[in-house]
């Protein structure tokens, strides 16, 4: 929370960048203005409804002309289809929010609406096909829908559209450590074939008869594909490439590995608050940063265990696969974090400036229900991001520092201990040596797990 010497310094200094804009210019100069830019997206992004957001926004937009804001809302914009939809087997589509709309806020839709008390923009959008989802493309093309979920179908009628826009970067991401071992590119040729049959899919056909065909030939296809395949096999090849992709699996997959050796360690629920606090600490000591849906889910993990939570049931004792299925529960959290960070995403859009989309509005469609449960326990109520730059600040529709600390008290000793000016600046300054030391971090941690988990 922001002291009220900060927040008078700001409403003072937001006043004079409206009347002057080059105060604005004077005000970058300054040291402390990256924690006033921050302070000041919070005030807007964090407002407690549209009306007190909006308000923020027009007494504070001087100091934040480059920033966008993008709300859940009852009313508002539809974001195309990337809005949540459920199928009759529990597969789903889902978007950052757990509202269908949103509301808007940055300098071109302000200004416009104030000149014509509308707007009208183009937008863009896109749904990302888990790996298992577009896995199940292929066969379904086959007719092999025995391990195929119940409401394929439905899924397959939906995402074949043309107005429904969808994307493999799921697949295709965490397929880049696998593309290089011939033994695996059939498998991957087929899985991507699937999904470039979808993408020329014959939809008035296929609406008459219920038959998948496509609308270019086979060689088409084929080459399509090709081109597809090589794009992976170019990044898997490519060190640098293939580092930036694994990055954030690595983040996540250590993240996994602390929280599940806490949990065997001490099973029992009624140590949830003492297993919470030290995994807090962990992210804040050892790895430099706070994760706020990994806290989330964390606190929901320790008290409920390894059985009442389907997500994490398939690590127990004693299993010679946990590994494994941490590395792939990894992938599931970075791809909704890549859904994230999606949200600035400008390579879809038009190089023609009218045309040009002012937000893309992502999401994943996935079918596993376990991890659907991890989905809806961290949905955002705003997030923010500076244009130019490719990291969204994401603000949880539920009040994660209340959640994990349990009481009014709590809360504010945490945000002491944990948000105080000298334990930001320590982790910004300490993150790079983490960075610099995340293998051995990773086998350490890896080590750590396997021995409380009795890895065989």
């Amino acid at each position: 929370m922001a002291e009220p010497t900060l927040l008078n310094f700001i409403s003072a200094l937001a006043y004079m960048a409206k009347a002057n804009p080059l105060m604005l210019d004077m005000a970058r100069q300054q040291p402390t203005f990256a924690e006033i830019e921050q302070t000041v997206v919070a005030l807007i992004a964090n407002a407690d409804s549209a009306s007190e957001a909006l308000l923020a926004y027009e007494d504070l937009r001087g100091l934040i002309p480059d920033w966008k804001f993008v709300f859940a809302s009852d009313t508002g914009q539809m974001p195309g289809f990337s809005v949540n939809r459920a199928f009759s087997d529990g597969s789903v589509v889902r978007s950052l929010f757990s509202k269908e709309r949103v509301l808007v806020l940055d300098e071109a839709t302000h200004s416009e609406m104030l000149v014509n008390d509308k707007t009208t923009f183009p937008i863009d959008y896109s749904i990302a096909l888990d790996t298992q989802v577009l896995s199940y493309l292929a066969p379904y093309l086959e007719g092999k829908t025995t391990r195929i979920p119940d409401d394929f179908h439905e899924i397959f009628a939906f995402i074949a559209q043309k107005n429904v826009f969808v994307d493999p970067i799921p697949y295709m991401t965490e397929n880049l450590i696998n593309v290089l071992n011939p033994k695996n590119v059939n498998d991957i040729r087929r899985r991507l074939n699937g999904y470039e049959m979808l993408r020329t899919i014959d939809e008035v056909h296929f609406n008459q008869t219920g038959e998948v065909r496509s609308t270019i030939s086979q060689g088409e296809q084929n080459t399509r594909v090709d081109n597809t395949l090589n794009q992976m096999i170019n990044g898997a090849s490519n060190p640098e490439t293939l580092k930036a992709a694994l990055h954030g699996h690595t983040w996540v997959y250590c993240l996994l590995l602390k929280m599940a050796t806490i949990q065997l360690r001490r099973p029992q629920p009624e140590f949830a608050a003492e297993k919470l606090a030290e995994f807090i600490e962990f992210m804040d000591l050892r790895l430099q940063t706070i994760f706020a849906r990994e806290a989330i889910v964390a606190a929901e993990y320790f008290v409920r265990g390894q059985n009442n939570f389907g997500f994490f049931g398939r690590i127990q004792k004693g299993k010679p696969t946990n590994l494994a299925h941490l590395r792939n529960m990894a992938w599931d959290f970075w791809h909704i974090r890549n859904v994230e960070e999606a949200t600035t995403n400008e390579q879809f859009q038009s190089d023609a400036p009218e045309r040009r989309a002012r937000y893309f509005f992502p999401s994943l469609l996935t079918c596993d229900k376990d991890f659907i449960e991890v989905i809806d326990l961290y949905s955002l109520k705003s997030y923010a991001y500076k244009k130019g730059t490719y990291r969204p600040i994401p603000f949880a529709e539920t009040d994660w520092i209340a959640k994990v600390a349990g009481s009014k008290q709590a809360e504010h000793d945490f945000i002491q201990k944990y948000y105080s000016r000298t334990a930001i600046k320590r982790r910004d300054e300490m993150r790079i040596e983490v960075e610099n030391n995340f293998d051995i971090i990773k086998r350490e941690l890896e080590e750590e797990f396997c021995k409380v988990a009795q890895c065989a």
